[in-house]
């Protein structure tokens, strides 16, 4: 397996978020990226769509895969655990509109 600044394996998110719910998306998406940092991650990136900044790419890097194993094992306290159903409702589509992808560094 190939090294990377991101880790060992990530997951990566794709989805689009209505316009109008901006105001709500965005400290939603602080509460989420504050609790997966307090956990331990590596790394969490959102980043935009340059053409259409409503497309957004969330990006999760752990150190390895027993560590998002490790990881997603812990309990959430109430406010993530709302921030995340508030999520879902913002996502066009529900959580049907989001693609989730997992990624291993390539070697080279």
């Amino acid at each position: 397996m190939g090294d990377s600044r991101l880790g060992t394996f990530i997951i990566q998110h794709r989805y689009r978020v209505d316009p109008g719910d901006s105001d709500r998306f965005w400290p939603l998406m602080a509460t989420i990226r504050d609790h997966q940092l307090d956990l331990g991650v590596a790394s969490f990136e959102i980043w935009q769509d340059a053409n259409d900044p409503w497309q957004i790419v969330e990006t999760v890097a752990y150190d390895s895969w027993s560590h998002r194993q490790r990881l997603d094992g812990r309990s959430m306290p109430p406010v993530v655990e709302e921030a995340i159903e508030d999520f879902g409702r913002l996502v066009v589509g529900g959580w049907d509109g989001i693609e989730t992808r997992e990624w291993d560094p390539c070697e080279y």
